[in-house]
């Protein structure tokens, strides 16, 4: 890319193919007639959003988050790690730890404050983890309110939707 600082037509293009939201809008409403170089139009998205600059991000942001219902537990602790880089000051390790595991609900919370010496990948594969069993448990207790299996064969009845699930597919 390089090559191509000196190409402003190719780069104003670059630029405005990764636009979106609300960026996208404000590309879409500048005059053609002014938007003449990157360095204009560079100038004009700065003076727009200069404000966004000044507004860092501080642990109680981090705080207020929560995991949303149709969101992953995955997807939960990248959103995590996008804002826990740019809160200001940096944060430890150890911090992004612990508040990740605080900002939690149950049973989330209950099962990974055990593990909170752990690193942040594995705190995110154990919360992967309880999701599973979180969604295999209402799954278990759905089909038994149906009727399809008793309350008290639960273990055989795991299998019995395993083999079924199996022979679905086939």
């Amino acid at each position: 890319m390089a090559t191509y600082i000196y190409d402003d037509n190719l780069l104003i293009h670059y630029f405005q193919d990764n636009l979106t939201g609300s960026a996208i809008r404000l590309y879409n409403k500048l005059d053609r007639s002014h938007v003449y170089s990157w360095k204009n139009l560079a100038c004009a998205f700065i003076a727009q959003y200069k404000h966004v600059a000044n507004m860092a991000l501080y642990n109680s942001t981090l705080q207020s988050m929560e995991k949303n219902d149709i969101e992953g537990f995955k997807d939960l602790a990248r959103r995590w790690r996008d804002i826990t880089s740019q809160v200001h000051p940096p944060l430890t390790k150890k911090e992004i730890i612990v508040m990740f595991v605080n900002s939690l609900k149950a049973p989330y919370y209950e099962r990974l404050i055990e593990n909170a010496t752990k690193t942040f990948a594995d705190m995110v594969l154990s919360g992967e983890i309880i999701a599973t069993m979180v969604l295999s448990r209402e799954i278990i207790e759905a089909t038994i309110k149906s009727g399809k299996i008793e309350e008290g064969n639960t273990i055989n009845s795991r299998k019995e939707l395993v083999s079924r699930k199996k022979e679905a597919k086939s």
